[in-house]
């Protein structure tokens, strides 16, 4: 093996196994050290009556119909995304802390993942992938997909489009068609979990291009490959219509794409604003805005440095990953929301780690400076990711209007297991709480009470406080948080 390392010759299997077992134990670790602060976090909103258990007959149903059974959810064709939802129910049942450990471990696997796919497309060097994977995990963006226990699904869409990219790639590697056999089952799977996996078709495009001008074989060989990426394209064009046509028929009334430039400006913008904007503010707080404007500062010294300092090779691999950054951000040309880009800020942080490694052995200078942005960028998301995440708590006033929606008011026939609906009307109950014109009545007394003892963010004693962040943005931000929605902020 050491004779194999030091010719450069291929290592072996069990070489690779237990390197990417390490990437993924880091990743893990980094996860469950980030994650530990919403890991006993309630149920809320979506997940009180989607994480369940479902009939055989809703089962069936999802197949020919919208894919939630109660009609609450945003209406489309996710049939596997019931099908999981049961499965983690059968696994975890309500334990909050199994779901989230749980949900931990799919993002390790799915940065490890992309670690993989990452070395076979750019040979990307595990210093890379280890400093990028860190900057997805803290980005305050993807909180959501382990703090709100059903946006775990968009992990398991993300396994299925890495799943299919890394399958192209080695196609192209290997020219075993098998490959593309897998990577387009994957694709069909992504679609029925979530209809914004359609991202997987532009990046297909990115990676099968780069793998052939990255790849190292013979032109005549390469050439080969082509017949069977003819068919591969022409079945990615069936299986889309195929889709969109059953899709059409069976949910008429879905969200229909759309091509709204401005919703897709602002993911791009909330992809590379590791911090969030003002947006994500209930109440202003100019250190994180302070932070934020250092980290566009810190952005624009890495754009010029990459311009003036760095080679050809890099440039090239900076530019593959800020194009499939702005791939996975298509979703926003439909709905622009910030849990919408889990694959958009992992391209990202890849983009970052990128450029700073090769900053980093430009010069002693450069050296520092990397070093110095790096642990910026990490300390700056993990501080403002524990923040955001220390308030998911039923103190927390948005938790006490958003669970009373859900067991009195339009969503109130929603089917929310019984423990489940009982623990939350005691919560309410704690607060005179037992019905919507309680809620009207109870609830901007409470905001009050709350804004004159300044209880801004959760304290030891468990009042109820305002929060000073909104959990879900999205360009149309006033309704994703009940004592901000009015527009203001507090303070």
């Amino acid at each position: 093996m050491a004779n194999s390392l030091r010719t450069g010759k291929r290592q072996p299997i069990e070489l690779n196994f237990l390197t990417n077992v390490g990437v993924f134990l880091f990743f893990l670790s980094m996860a469950l050290m980030i994650g530990r602060f919403s890991l006993a976090s309630p149920l809320k909103g979506d997940d009180l009556h989607l994480v369940r258990t479902y009939s055989s007959a809703e089962m069936a149903e999802v197949w020919r119909n919208t894919w939630d059974p109660d009609k609450i959810e945003t209406p489309g064709f996710r049939p596997l995304t019931i099908y999981f939802y049961h499965a983690q129910a059968i696994l975890f049942g309500s334990s909050v802390i199994s779901n989230r450990v749980f949900l931990l471990g799919l993002y390790a696997l799915l940065l490890t993942v992309v670690g993989i796919a990452s070395r076979n497309l750019l040979q990307t060097s595990y210093t890379v992938i280890l400093l990028g994977g860190m900057l997805s995990i803290f980005h305050t963006t993807n909180i959501s997909h382990y703090a709100w226990i059903t946006d775990g699904i968009y992990l398991i869409s993300g396994l299925l489009i890495v799943g299919a990219l890394y399958c192209s790639v080695k196609f192209i590697h290997t020219g075993n068609a098998k490959w593309l056999l897998v990577s387009l089952l994957q694709v069909v799977q992504a679609l029925l979990i979530r209809e914004d996996s359609l991202i997987v078709y532009p990046l297909l495009i990115l990676f099968i291009i780069t793998a052939f001008f990255q790849s190292q074989k013979q032109p005549k060989e390469l050439l080969t490959r082509i017949p069977h990426l003819v068919l591969f394209a022409c079945t990615l064009v069936v299986i889309f219509l195929g889709w969109f046509y059953y899709r059409s028929a069976v949910v008429p009334q879905a969200t229909p794409l759309g091509i709204n430039f401005k919703g897709f400006v602002w993911s791009l913008l909330q992809t590379v604003q590791i911090l969030g904007d003002s947006t994500r503010l209930v109440v202003w707080q100019t250190n994180i805005l302070l932070l934020g404007s250092a980290w566009l500062i810190c952005l624009g010294f890495m754009a010029t440095a990459s311009l003036l300092l760095l080679d050809r090779k890099t440039l090239t691999h900076s530019a593959v990953w800020i194009a499939a950054m702005t791939f996975a951000a298509f979703p926003g040309l439909t709905l622009a929301r910030n849990n919408l880009l889990l694959l958009s800020t992992i391209f990202f942080g890849f983009y970052v780690a990128t450029t700073l490694v090769a900053i980093s052995k430009k010069s002693a200078t450069g050296y520092i400076c990397a070093v110095v942005i790096a642990f910026f960028a990490l300390s700056a998301s993990a501080y403002g990711s524990s923040l955001i995440q220390r308030e998911q708590t039923t103190s927390n006033l948005d938790y006490i209007c958003n669970s009373a929606e859900w067991v009195f008011g339009k969503f109130a026939h929603a089917t929310i297991p019984g423990a489940r609906r009982a623990t939350t009307l005691n919560q309410l109950s704690q607060h005179n709480i037992h019905s919507m014109n309680d809620l009207n009545i109870e609830f901007p007394q409470l905001v009050e009470q709350a804004k004159h003892n300044d209880r801004y963010g959760p304290s030891s004693d468990g009042a109820l406080f305002i929060p000073q962040f909104r959990f879900i943005i999205s360009p149309d931000w006033r309704p994703w948080s009940c004592v901000g929605r009015q527009g203001w902020l507090f303070r």
